[in-house]
Formats: structure tokens, sequence, C-alpha cells
């Protein structure tokens, strides 16, 4: 008798427990491998299986186009979608129309995941390309296709994003592409999109924020909560997210991140610092944002902006000794007409040195050519010299920059390695600081009041 009571009381309770606890369809979209060079692999292979393996174990249903000329990247695609296309114009295409076919079976609560991971291009005000392959109109984000000239307009995602609306759909997108910030657009268009980017829309991306991401998606966490731990893992690019709270610490962070950001548009972690960012702002908006900056770091972190001043004055010595390094290194290639024929100029800081090295090259390369070219410039042993008597005369640059010996540029290098360091530090003060603003924000975490969807979509 016991046992049939509790089976009636299983039976009965089952179906209350799902009825909690809703199926929800789920479906994904990847974009990528674009732009790559011939080989057997691509460099956004792991980012792509961390993501197709965590998708499928949680469920997800998904649609691939990504660059197929890759024998061993074309396994890793074919264990995620064994019809995916190739990622071209038309390949792309396809797969949203199939996705945006599949929305239409599904309804609110369910959720869509657009995954981007190839090389993006920063924003563009004219053509790019050949004339034929000029965009008719301004782009959202140009990401590069699989043929490195054929560029996808993720505009073209906006059909995903009506249609994830109207149904109800959580949407989710994830861009971990080179000057991916631009894609913030997408929350811009429809609040209810949750928007992540591996970079701001002025700085390069890098795959390993995407795979950081990747392996902290864990099921029942927010893409908020998996954004945040992804972010403090890596120190590379500048990672963003859709949200008020992201947004706002961006700004505060502005001043830091400006010392950091390199003329190519190089991201926190990698290259080097780029202080004239920094050092061609007005006095005024230097004093305004340097007061809010203390005051930041200050009142929210408890931190000293002081060094961070004294810190900036190195980088700018810094920067300075490599750019007269490089500018010294531009003179000595410099090319001068000696008697018909061209010389280097730094082949004259030390002729006597240059002149050696050229007989010893006749004798360990004694070739009909090698020997013609080597009598000619020894033909012009007293015209090199007179030409250095003059530059000595005629220009203060040559003594300075011919005395320069392999120490002095090793003392350049070993400066750079210091900048390096100092590099690091900020960005990890960076994420500290961004992490902690972020979290100290009123609508954080969950049951906090405020519409967040990507505190909202839970993997």
């Amino acid at each position: 008798m016991f046992k049939i009571i509790m089976l009636v009381i299983c039976t009965l309770l089952a179906p209350i427990t799902n009825a909690d606890e809703p199926i929800h369809q789920k479906v994904a979209l990847i974009l990528g491998g674009g732009g790559e060079p011939d080989g057997p692999t691509t460099n956004f292979d792991r980012s792509l299986l961390a993501f197709g393996n965590k998708l499928k174990v949680a469920g997800y249903e998904s649609f691939v186009t990504f660059d197929r000329t890759h024998v061993e990247s074309n396994k890793i695609v074919d264990s995620i979608d064994q019809h995916a296309t190739e990622f071209t114009i038309k390949g792309a295409r396809e797969k949203i129309d199939q996705v945006a076919s599949r929305l239409q079976t599904m309804g609110k609560g369910d959720q869509l995941v657009v995954f981007i991971d190839t090389h993006g291009l920063p924003k563009l005000s004219g053509g790019i390309g050949p004339p034929t392959k000029e965009p008719a109109q301004s782009p959202l984000h140009l990401v590069v296709a699989q043929d490195q000239y054929e560029f996808f307009d993720l505009a073209e995602l906006k059909k995903l994003q009506d249609a994830a609306k109207a149904k109800g759909i959580q949407l989710a997108i994830i861009d971990s592409s080179c000057y991916s910030g631009q894609s913030l657009e997408f929350h811009t268009n429809d609040s209810n999109t949750c928007v992540i980017t591996a970079a701001s829309e002025d700085s390069v991306g890098y795959s390993d924020f995407a795979q950081t991401l990747a392996l902290s998606l864990k099921p029942g966490d927010s893409l908020e909560q998996s954004f945040l731990g992804a972010r403090m893992l890596s120190y590379e690019g500048y990672p963003s997210i859709s949200t008020g709270k992201g947004i706002q610490a961006k700004k505060d962070l502005e001043l830091l991140t400006s010392w950091i950001s390199a003329n190519s548009g190089d991201a926190i972690g990698t290259g080097l610092f780029n202080p004239n960012n920094y050092c061609k702002k007005s006095s005024l908006e230097v004093e305004s944002q340097a007061l809010a900056f203390n005051m930041i770091t200050q009142t929210s972190l408890g931190l000293d902006a002081t060094s961070f001043e004294n810190l900036r004055k190195d980088l700018v010595a810094i920067n300075e000794a490599r750019e007269q390094t490089k500018a010294d290194t531009a003179y000595g290639y410099r090319q001068l007409d000696i008697g018909g024929s061209r010389f280097l100029v730094r082949s004259l800081y030390d002729v006597d040195r240059f002149l050696n090295r050229i007989r010893k090259d006749l004798i360990n390369n004694p070739s009909a050519q090698s020997v013609a070219y080597i009598k000619n410039i020894l033909a012009h042993e007293s015209e090199l010299r007179a030409k250095r008597d003059e530059l000595v005369k005629t220009d203060p640059n040559f003594l300075r920059i011919a005395k320069l010996d392999q120490t002095a540029f090793g003392n350049v290098t070993e400066r750079e390695a210091k900048l390096q360091q100092m590099q690091y530090r900020f960005a990890r003060f960076e994420r500290f600081a961004y992490d902690k603003m972020y979290r100290a924000a009123k609508d954080y975490g969950p049951g906090k009041n405020g519409f967040n969807p990507c505190r909202d979509f839970k993997f």
C-alpha cells in the first residue's frame, strides 16, 4: 500500500515540476573564419571548438557559415553543423534565412545566440577595396568573409533581430572580431538584445577572449556573469557589454584606456602604448578628465591616482625614445646618389667598416654578378669618404646617429620591455577597476530591479 501511495504522489508531482521548468528551444548561428591564409587551420579554431562544444552540451541547434578551405577547421565545423555553408556573402545569407525560418517555429522565452568569430574592419567613412566591392551604404560593422577581399555587413543580422523581437525570443550577439564595439549598435536598435564584444569600436580584438568567454559559460549562469568572469581572466583587448553599467564603466575609465590605445588601434595587453592620444587632448579636457578619474579611483576604488600621472610621464618618455629610434633608423636608410650609384646613409657612418664588409662579401660570394657590383662600390671609395666629410660638416644629425651603437639600441629595447611590464600592470588595473565599478552598480545581480537582457539571458 505504501508503494502505491508513493507512486501516486510522484505521478501527481511530475507534471507540476515540468510546468515550472518549461523546455525552451535554443538556436545558435556561427559566422567566422574569414580572411585566413592558406593552411590546415585558422586562428579561430580554438574559440570555434570551445563555443561549439558548449552550445552542443547546452542543447543548442547550431547553424554555421565558416571558411571551408581549411582541412582541420572543417572537422570542427562538421562536428557542429554537417550542413555548414562557406562563409561567403551568399553562404551567410543562406544560413541567416535558415535561422529566420527556424525562428518562426519558436516563441517567447526561446533563445537565439549569434557568434561572430572572424576578422573585422574599423569604422569606415568611405568605400573600401575595389570599386565593385564598395558598400552601397554606411555599414553597421564589416567583417571579413572567406575571400579576404569580400566583406560581410553585420547589418544583415537585423533580419534575425526583428524576427526575435516580434516573437519574444531572447537574442544575444557575441562579436569577437576586431573593432567589434560597432556591434553595440544592435542594442541601440533594440534594447531587448544583449551584445558582448571582444573589443571597442576603435581597437583590435583577440580570439583569446572569445575562447575564455566560451569556457566561462556555465549552465544556469547569465551572459552577464560569464562576461564579467571572462573579462577578469583575459588581459587582451577591451571587451564590452551592452548593459548600462558596462557602458558607464567604459566611459569612466576612458582616461585610463586612452593611455593604452596605440596608433593602430591596438588594445590593452598587447602592442605599445601611445600616450599621444592623451597628450593631444586640450588642456581643459585633460584637467576635467583627470579630475573625474581621480574621483573614481579615490572614491570608488580607494586608490591614489597620483602614481598614474607619474607612470604617464614614464610612458611619454619611453614613447619619445622609441619614436626617436624609429626616426634615426629611417634616417640611416635614406639613399644618396654618389658617383651615379645609390648608397644608404648608414653605410657612411663608418666607411672603413662598410668597405671591409664589402670586401669580405667578395670573398664569400665570388659570383660574376657580385664581383661586378662590389667592384663598382670600391671604385667610389674616395667619393664615399668625401660625402661623409660633407655630412659631418653640414648635417648635425649625422654624427649623433653615427655614434649610436648596439648598446644604445639595446637600451631602447630594454626600455620597451619596461613599457610592456607597465602595460600589463595597467591592463590588470583596468580589469579590476571595471569589475568593481560594474558590480557596485545598483541594478547588478539577481533579483535587482531594472530590465537587463544580458542578466536575464541564462545559458
